[in-house]
């Protein structure tokens, strides 16, 4: 096992949680290397919405407008009105006050990349983590490499090997199982289907304890589905197909469908150990309501490099940093969708469904406002 440079910080996984870290500590200086086991740009299963939140970030951090993102073609579609449907009953379609964006996340990620890059962060791609050693601090690879660190910050996802090294204290990992979501989703040409999607729609009571949706591309359509398994005694194959033939997308049902585990509602309030800081899906930053996970993983990925810097100036430990931070920018707004989502899936969506429909339609501008959640971005 051969030894490496050592760095001021080693990020494991370079989505947009590792690449956002990257840039804020690559721009003051450390020395910053990133890691991932893919080569840019590569796939990743998500619908690739972009909520307001989201693109206020873009900006604050990046530089990046609306304006930019669009002339740099990482916008693939855009739309003011969004769809609610319940058990086949349209809700209607609203006009949003903030309008959804929609990238591929090949082209999203891979810009993110290129400016962690350009920021001057060391970037390792086709490099997978084997194993991390929080009591030295050190993350081995698989091709024999062995890489020190001052800090590491675990932005590896759902699967997460730097989280896996956590003490039990840490990181509940029978817990971790049983809480995690599903999430499935299937894609295709426009050409190649009968609907003329032009707006996100929103499934609600396909299954319980989540719900499906269909999201226009500038080419495709992503239709999905996301749940928590334990709350449905069905196959979640089963149901997504059903949900497929129902809603009117039968012509997708012969199509190859992936699937994924995505958090969905058991984040950590303390995700770090020792020197180690986790990060987006690593640390279970995801929209107990809406499975978002793109806003929360480049917002927690700002405020894990934040605790660093403020660590190295001698302001407070990056643990300390790190905690408050995360209560002081989201983690209450997590807490409190968590307990709502129990009111909307045991309580509401199980009302007879003119009970519900007639709720959920007064209740729509609550739902875009836990979508889009522009009041967290600051």
């Amino acid at each position: 096992m051969r030894a490496e440079a050592d760095y001021d910080i080693v990020i494991v996984g370079a989505g947009p949680a590792g690449s956002t870290a990257a840039c804020v500590l690559s721009r003051s200086g450390l020395r910053v290397l990133l890691l991932d086991k893919s080569r840019f740009p590569r796939e990743k299963l998500c619908g690739g919405a972009l909520t307001a939140k989201t693109v206020m970030l873009l900006q604050r951090i990046f530089g990046e407008t609306r304006a930019s993102l669009k002339e740099r073609d990482v916008l693939d579609a855009e739309s003011s009105l969004y769809e609610l449907v319940q058990r086949g009953t349209s809700l209607g379609t609203f006009a949003a006050r903030d309008p959804f964006f929609f990238v591929k996340r090949s082209v999203y990620d891979a810009v993110l990349l290129e400016k962690a890059k350009a920021a001057g962060a060391h970037v390792a791609e086709s490099r997978e983590v084997a194993a991390f050693d929080p009591e030295a601090n050190e993350v081995l690879t698989s091709d024999g490499g062995r890489i020190r660190a001052r800090f590491v910050i675990g932005a590896d996802g759902a699967r997460s090997v730097i989280r896996r090294a956590f003490p039990e204290d840490r990181f509940r990992r029978r817990a971790w199982r049983h809480r995690r979501g599903v999430a499935l989703q299937v894609s295709a040409p426009r050409d190649a289907i009968d609907q003329d999607l032009r707006h996100p729609v929103l499934y609600l009571g396909y299954v319980r304890w989540g719900y499906c949706w269909a999201f226009p591309n500038r080419d495709r359509v992503v239709v999905g589905m996301g749940c928590l398994p334990k709350r449905n005694s069905k196959p979640l194959g089963q149901l997504f197909r059903a949900f497929l033939a129902n809603a009117g997308w039968s012509s997708l049902i012969e199509r190859p469908v992936r699937a994924c585990h995505i958090p969905y509602g058991d984040f950590l309030g303390r995700p770090t150990y020792r020197n180690a800081l986790l990060v987006g899906d690593a640390a279970g930053f995801v929209g107990p309501i809406s499975g978002e996970g793109i806003y929360y993983a480049q917002r927690s990925g700002e405020l894990a490099a934040r605790a660093i810097l403020a660590s190295l100036d001698g302001h407070l430990d990056h643990e300390s940093r790190y905690v408050r931070l995360l209560n002081a920018h989201f983690l209450p707004e997590l807490r409190r969708h968590r307990r709502a989502r129990w009111v909307l899936f045991e309580c509401l969506l199980r009302q007879p469904t003119a009970v519900s429909t007639l709720m959920l339609r007064a209740l729509h501008r609550t739902v875009e406002s836990v979508i889009h959640g522009v009041r967290m971005e600051s």
